[in-house]
């Protein structure tokens, strides 16, 4: 799709989520290229700076997605998450993340894009200033966020919905604003392109996508695995997930279930779910208990008084 002229897009007034993902990533790329022509390094700095922190988080990708989940809901909430890891071959997959919370607002949108700034509050959340999101970079370079504008159930996500420009798309935008080509390729392989969000349009969404706004969740984050060792990498992180001995909705205090599914080609789907469910007794103190199915292909995480029995059917689903 051709980019309108710069002029054009930075005095567009339109309030829609695309016109104004198309505008903060056109603005920051001009106020990139006046920086190139003067000879700072400030977004070199930055390009640098995300790369550490990816080879810092790489081995919690997974944990890190979950506590942005996480904090997308409220302490009010009996939250829901879905991690969902699609294996096409030992070089292709799929991994989405997604939660039942609040979609994304511009300011979350502006947290995602820079570096230790958060739409949360001091001690809103579990999550880390938006640090562990550059994480991503173990699994993906092409990392594609969906979004409803609040909780809603639709047909395809309609709020926020973007993926971040590669280097010969902003190389490509900045020549198309009229900036000269050796500085529009300095830029492309300078700037981090978290800070250029390009709009995905509701008519391009996924089948897989539109079915998870159906089935009611605010946002969903896509990683595509194009390569053997992002593939393993999830499908380990995943695993472990479903496996851990201390129960992980201990430190989701927001959440009621998370759902861990495993698709591989020609095999039945492997579904686990984490659950919380609580029997409130009067004058005893409830504990935690992880409860596992016999076989090992199910566990849930139940609430419970010592004299209370955990609920059924609260396991694996082939």
């Amino acid at each position: 799709m051709q980019s309108a002229p710069l002029h054009a897009v930075l005095t567009d007034t339109s309030r829609s989520p695309e016109a104004e993902l198309d505008r903060c990533g056109r603005a920051e790329l001009a106020t990139a290229a006046y920086a190139a022509r003067h000879g700072s390094q400030v977004y070199q700095s930055l390009k640098n700076l995300t790369e550490v922190i990816g080879t810092q988080y790489g081995d919690r990708v997974l944990y890190e997605l979950i506590q942005n989940a996480h904090d997308a809901h409220t302490a009010d909430d009996h939250g829901r998450i879905l991690v969902r890891l699609v294996v096409k071959s030992p070089t292709e997959g799929c991994l989405y993340v997604a939660n039942g919370g609040a979609g994304f607002r511009r300011e979350d949108v502006d947290a995602i894009r820079n570096l230790a700034i958060s739409g949360k509050e001091i001690g809103e959340g579990i999550g880390n200033k938006g640090l562990g999101f550059r994480s991503i970079e173990a699994l993906t370079d092409d990392v594609q966020i969906y979004s409803q504008p609040g909780r809603t159930r639709a047909e395809r996500f309609s709020g926020y919905c973007f993926r971040f420009a590669n280097v010969d798309e902003i190389a490509n935008l900045l020549i198309a604003d009229d900036v000269a080509v050796p500085i529009a390729k300095q830029v492309a392989t300078s700037i981090p392109r978290y800070l250029v969000p390009r709009p995905l349009f509701r008519h391009e969404q996924p089948d897989e996508v539109t079915a998870l706004a159906r089935a009611g969740y605010a946002t969903v984050i896509t990683l595509p695995l194009r390569h053997a060792e992002a593939v393993g990498l999830a499908t380990e992180q995943v695993r472990l997930l479903a496996d851990l001995e201390v129960p992980l909705l201990l430190f989701l205090a927001r959440i009621e279930q998370v759902q861990l599914e495993i698709h591989l080609p020609n095999r039945r789907p492997i579904r686990r779910y984490l659950r919380r469910n609580q029997t409130p007794i009067a004058a005893t103190p409830p504990r935690l208990q992880y409860v596992r199915s016999r076989r090992g292909r199910g566990s849930a995480i139940s609430h419970h008084a010592p004299s209370a029995r955990p609920r059924s059917g609260s396991g694996c689903s082939p």
